[in-house]
């Protein structure tokens, strides 16, 4: 009101100039649909057409093109269940104009866009990604570097949308401890603190979202290819305990297309998955999408499967990359690859990346890195005659943001990269790497024995810790029949069990399987195959 007809008059012209080139660039609407940048061109557009409804010809049909972007589109291609294929920073960039729209629709319009699945599930995001005091799980570009992000992250958004949406979750992780806005904030110690987000291809076990410092969290990715800052780690994994970063998601996000981003970060080089021939997967390409086969968790054990073996993932190098891993709740995580060239005989690195110096002892083919509070020990079983190399530093060093600056002494966090190669290229090859998460500090945890132990069908693992043993077996490729080994017995593709020092049995687990046994003791006899765990409750997604 206290402009006058000639300033309306140019910011009118402004308004109108600006929203016809968003129009122009959103209609007809060329894929993108998961990018931000068409979300923040289609709010800037919505509030065009409804700030000159009844002064400009074209204002309704530009607030209703971007109502049906919004729906048909945006909110439509990110899921059920509130997740973001770009990971917890870019999550947090792009909400601000999901939110400015919705909010927009349900004051001027009526329309309550927080009851839409995705965005009345997604505060909890965050809280999955990232608990109070652990470092984030995000397979995409994250920050400087992109593991420096802990939580609780994005708290301004997750507050913002808890009152929205009613959750007493999410207002507890964005800080309330008091009633807010009609809402009391509720911790999550009554939520199943795993998750497997279906559409992006992440599976999440974490130990607890009340207080990451005193758990573990084992992060793993197999998905589809969305949007440009998404990183090609088909089948790749991240591990974090006790306010440690054991196994990393590597590099910096100094700034999109950067020397470092292009030579390091934004290549599989930085992740914790395989390259062949010395060579990774296909970066930003649309189809190189890997995909989560198997998905069981429970309260003792966390179990999942990726594939990548589509072939635009390797550019058609291999016909066969499953990876297994199991997390044995909250101290051991074994993964065991299947992998088939797509032809001749091919090199394969299994790869692993920390921020602390890797240490390896070839006679055991094992592998040890320790930070404050928490150390990963690791041994390679298979192939029993792997070579481990250590190396550190990177290809391209980064800068300092959007810069050509060198990173400053103290914000610069090196890296470590584990490789484990087979004697020779083979046309097909199994990796099995069993790994213990030590607890250090004030109270450590005993080291744990890893040694291999005969299997038929498979392989097999001991695991010896203080008066505890675990026994674990995987089933090789293309084996048939029962799997045996170490007093356990199973038509599953993997099996384990916890003894105690007198040999009576703490838990127990199988997936894919009608039967368990251990030395004859039926644990599982079910008509049909089925994932189980010796929990009372079990959770399968």
């Amino acid at each position: 009101d206290s402009m006058t007809p000639a300033q309306r008059d140019t910011l009118r012209s402004i308004i109108v100039r600006r929203a016809e080139q968003f129009h122009q660039a959103l209609n007809p609407f060329r894929r993108g649909e998961a990018n931000n940048h068409a979300w923040l061109q289609a709010f800037g557009l919505a509030e065009s057409g409804i700030v000159l409804a009844g002064e400009h010809e074209a204002a309704a049909e530009w607030a209703e093109y971007v109502r049906q972007l919004y729906l048909g589109y945006f909110l439509s291609c990110l899921g059920q269940q509130g997740e973001n294929n770009e990971g917890i920073s870019y999550w947090g960039y792009g909400l601000g104009f999901v939110i400015g729209y919705a909010d927009l629709m349900q004051a001027v319009c009526g329309i309550d866009l927080y009851q839409h699945p995705w965005l009345r599930q997604t505060a909890r995001f965050p809280m999955y990604c990232a608990p109070p005091g652990a470092w984030a799980v995000s397979f995409a570009d994250t920050g400087k570097p992109n593991h420096a992000v802990r939580g609780p992250d994005q708290t301004r958004w997750v507050r913002e949308l808890a009152l929205r949406t009613g959750d007493p979750y999410a207002l507890w992780y964005a800080g309330e401890r008091e009633p807010t806005g009609g809402l009391a904030p509720k911790p999550p110690v009554d939520l199943t603190p795993s998750i497997h987000y279906r559409h992006i291809g992440w599976a999440i076990f974490n130990t607890s979202l009340v207080d990451g410092s005193q758990g573990a969290t084992v992060g793993f990715h197999s998905g589809r290819y969305f949007a440009g800052h998404q990183h090609p780690d088909q089948n790749s994994f991240v591990i974090h305990a006790y306010g440690e970063k054991l196994a990393i998601d590597g590099g910096y996000y100094d700034w999109y297309g950067s020397p470092h981003f292009k030579a390091y970060s934004m290549t599989t080089l930085a992740h914790n998955t395989l390259l062949v021939d010395g060579a990774g997967q296909a970066v930003c390409k649309p189809g190189a999408d890997g995909r989560i086969t198997a998905y069981f968790d429970s309260p003792s054990y966390g179990y999942t499967v990726g594939d990548a073996a589509d072939p635009d993932v390797y550019e058609g190098r291999l016909s066969r990359f499953d990876r297994r891993l199991l997390f044995i709740k909250p101290g051991f995580v074994v993964v065991h690859d299947l992998v088939a060239s797509a032809g001749k005989a091919a090199r394969y690195d299994w790869m692993l990346h920390a921020v602390a110096p890797i240490q390896t002892e070839d006679s055991g083919n094992s592998f040890r890195l320790a930070c404050p509070k928490a150390a990963l020990r690791g041994r390679i079983l298979a192939p029993q005659d792997a070579k481990l190399d250590v190396t550190t530093g990177f290809p391209v060093e980064p800068v300092d943001g959007y810069s050509t600056r060198p990173v400053p002494a103290e914000k610069y966090v090196p890296e470590w990269h584990l490789y484990v190669t087979p004697p020779q290229p083979s046309a097909k090859a199994e990796f099995l790497a069993a790994m213990q998460i030590q607890r250090l500090g004030e109270q450590p945890g005993p080291e744990a024995t890893i040694e291999p132990i005969e299997a038929i069908g498979g392989h097999g693992v001991c695991i010896r810790v203080g008066d505890r043993t675990h026994l674990i077996l995987s089933r090789k490729a293309g084996a048939d029949g029962l799997l045996r080994g170490g007093g356990l017995e199973t038509d599953g593709q993997a099996a384990a069990v916890e003894l105690a020092q007198d040999g009576n049995l703490v838990r127990a687990m199988v997936v894919g399987a009608k039967r368990l046994l251990y030395h004859g003791w039926a644990l599982l006899d079910a008509d049909k195959p089925q994932d189980w765990s010796s929990d009372s409750s079990t959770r399968k997604g």
